[in-house]
């Protein structure tokens, strides 16, 4: 009941529905958090690395977890993985620090798979919502930028935008293809 749960909440049939089934993909996961989102992929990845502040570094098959600022991954590294995951993950980042990771995607191999997920700020009562849960959870306090900066700065590369309620949330989901 509870992963099924966290599934809709987190729109992770919209993120699946983004990339093709039947391939292996190699995947870097910025922000992935402490439940990290390969669990999730168990039947797509040749190998996946999850970064995160908030993590250890652990390593065990095919999967690496490193604790690292997202600020410290290189052009070079990114290039290593076909898909790229930036789920519930701007709207803690700096304005300064999103911009950065953006000119780094423009700057990545062509065919590169980037997903990104973040809440939006539609109207008062999503905002409300949004700011309260990350102040009670995490202790920090949001803003909506990210989203808008894709848009300013992406647009080229966007293949697909879905902006969808799941519950009490509102998000907006990217394909981004490089």
């Amino acid at each position: 009941m509870r992963q099924k749960l966290r599934k809709k909440i987190y729109g992770y049939e919209i993120i699946r529905n983004f990339i093709n089934k039947d391939k292996d993909y190699s995947i870097l996961d910025l922000g992935c958090g402490k439940i990290p989102f390969f669990l999730e992929f168990k039947k797509n990845f040749k190998n996946y690395q999850g970064v995160d502040v908030s993590i250890n570094d652990t390593a065990y098959d095919n999967i690496t977890l490193k604790k690292k600022d997202i600020d410290q991954i290189d052009i070079e590294e990114m290039n290593k993985y076909d898909l790229i995951l930036v789920i519930d993950v701007l709207h803690h980042l700096k304005v300064e620090a999103i911009e950065s990771l953006l000119i780094k995607f423009s700057k990545l191999h062509p065919g590169k798979i980037i997903i990104v997920k973040d809440p939006i700020d539609t109207n008062l009562f999503y905002r409300t919502i949004h700011i309260l849960h990350d102040l009670v959870i995490n202790r920090e306090l949001i803003h909506f930028n990210g989203y808008k900066l894709i848009e300013a700065n992406m647009r080229k590369n966007i293949d697909t935008k879905i902006i969808k309620n799941n519950f009490w949330y509102k998000n907006i989901f990217f394909k981004i293809i490089i």
